[in-house]
């Protein structure tokens, strides 16, 4: 029993050998835009039929922006 207790502790302590760094250019992208902008530029990719991958990733940055402005809840 110890040894899958062992086991269990050890996958859940592993550490990633990766270290992510948000490049300086990338930050504070969004500081400028106000929640009603982020928005707004989140419904003009939603609406869309066909987006580019560009615009796709665009979409993330967005909602990833709203996340962060609204305290990391769901995007409105």
């Amino acid at each position: 029993m110890s040894e899958i207790i062992d086991k269990i502790y050890t996958i859940l302590n592993e550490k990633w050998d990766i270290n992510y760094k948000t490049p300086d250019s990338k930050k504070g992208m969004w500081d400028g835009w106000s929640i009603n902008d982020l928005k707004k530029e989140r419904k003009r990719l939603l609406s869309k039929e066909n987006r580019s991958n560009s615009e796709s990733t665009r979409l993330k940055q967005v909602n990833f922006a709203l996340r962060a402005k609204n305290n990391w809840s769901k995007v409105p």
